[in-house]
Protein backbone atom coordinates (compact mmCIF):
# COMPACT_ATOMS: atom_id res chain seq x y z
CA UNK A 1 0.00 0.00 0.00
CA UNK A 2 2.62 2.11 0.73
CA UNK A 3 0.63 5.72 1.72
CA UNK A 4 0.43 7.40 4.83
CA UNK A 5 -3.22 7.89 6.19
CA UNK A 6 -3.94 10.19 8.96
CA UNK A 7 -7.96 10.40 10.33
CA UNK A 8 -8.84 12.78 13.04
CA UNK A 9 -12.02 14.09 14.33
CA UNK A 10 -13.40 17.38 15.84
CA UNK A 11 -16.73 18.17 17.92
CA UNK A 12 -18.44 20.64 19.11
CA UNK A 13 -21.77 21.90 20.33
CA UNK A 14 -22.85 22.58 16.53
CA UNK A 15 -20.56 20.38 14.56
CA UNK A 16 -18.22 17.52 13.95
CA UNK A 17 -15.45 17.44 11.51
CA UNK A 18 -13.61 14.26 10.29
CA UNK A 19 -10.32 15.13 8.61
CA UNK A 20 -8.85 12.14 6.27
CA UNK A 21 -5.19 12.54 4.52
CA UNK A 22 -2.78 10.67 2.47
CA UNK A 23 0.69 10.94 1.10
CA UNK A 24 -0.55 9.53 -2.09
CA UNK A 25 -0.33 11.06 -5.41
CA UNK A 26 -2.39 13.55 -5.07
CA UNK A 27 -4.70 15.60 -7.35
CA UNK A 28 -4.30 18.20 -9.37
CA UNK A 29 -6.42 21.16 -9.26
CA UNK A 30 -8.42 20.60 -12.20
CA UNK A 31 -9.19 16.92 -10.92
CA UNK A 32 -10.34 18.28 -7.24
CA UNK A 33 -12.68 20.58 -9.24
CA UNK A 34 -14.69 17.59 -10.71
CA UNK A 35 -14.01 15.19 -8.12
CA UNK A 36 -17.73 14.92 -6.95
CA UNK A 37 -19.01 14.85 -10.57
CA UNK A 38 -20.57 11.75 -11.76
CA UNK A 39 -19.32 9.96 -14.92
CA UNK A 40 -15.41 11.36 -14.33
CA UNK A 41 -12.37 9.50 -13.97
CA UNK A 42 -8.78 10.75 -12.68
CA UNK A 43 -7.51 8.90 -15.95
CA UNK A 44 -8.95 8.19 -18.49
CA UNK A 45 -5.61 6.27 -19.77
CA UNK A 46 -6.53 3.42 -17.80
CA UNK A 47 -7.88 0.25 -18.94
CA UNK A 48 -10.86 -0.52 -16.95
CA UNK A 49 -13.77 -2.70 -17.75
CA UNK A 50 -17.06 -2.11 -15.42
CA UNK A 51 -18.23 0.62 -12.73
CA UNK A 52 -20.41 3.55 -13.16
CA UNK A 53 -17.42 6.02 -12.47
CA UNK A 54 -19.52 7.83 -9.98
CA UNK A 55 -16.59 8.19 -7.63
CA UNK A 56 -17.43 10.27 -4.32
CA UNK A 57 -20.87 11.15 -5.77
CA UNK A 58 -22.62 8.84 -3.53
CA UNK A 59 -20.65 9.93 -0.50
CA UNK A 60 -21.09 13.39 -0.85
CA UNK A 61 -25.09 12.90 -1.89
CA UNK A 62 -25.33 10.78 1.94
CA UNK A 63 -23.15 13.20 3.88
CA UNK A 64 -25.11 16.12 2.41
CA UNK A 65 -28.09 15.25 3.92
CA UNK A 66 -26.39 16.73 7.10
CA UNK A 67 -23.41 18.33 6.46
CA UNK A 68 -20.46 18.89 3.44
CA UNK A 69 -17.73 16.81 2.24
CA UNK A 70 -14.65 18.91 0.55
CA UNK A 71 -11.51 17.61 -0.86
CA UNK A 72 -8.15 19.65 -1.38
CA UNK A 73 -4.72 18.74 -3.13
CA UNK A 74 -1.92 20.74 -3.91
CA UNK A 75 -0.40 18.00 -6.24
CA UNK A 76 2.45 15.19 -4.42
CA UNK A 77 1.92 14.67 -2.02
CA UNK A 78 -1.29 13.51 -0.68
CA UNK A 79 -5.07 14.45 -0.37
CA UNK A 80 -7.10 15.62 2.25
CA UNK A 81 -11.14 15.11 2.90
CA UNK A 82 -12.81 17.04 5.25
CA UNK A 83 -16.04 15.95 5.78
CA UNK A 84 -18.34 18.61 8.50
CA UNK A 85 -21.94 17.39 10.01
CA UNK A 86 -23.77 19.81 11.20
CA UNK A 87 -26.29 19.58 14.15
CA UNK A 88 -29.77 20.37 13.69
CA UNK A 89 -30.61 20.89 17.26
Amino acid sequence: MGNAHHISADATERRAVIQVADTGVGMTPELVARLFQPFSQADSTLDRTGGSDSGWLWPKGLVELHGDITARSAGWPGAEFFVVFRSHG
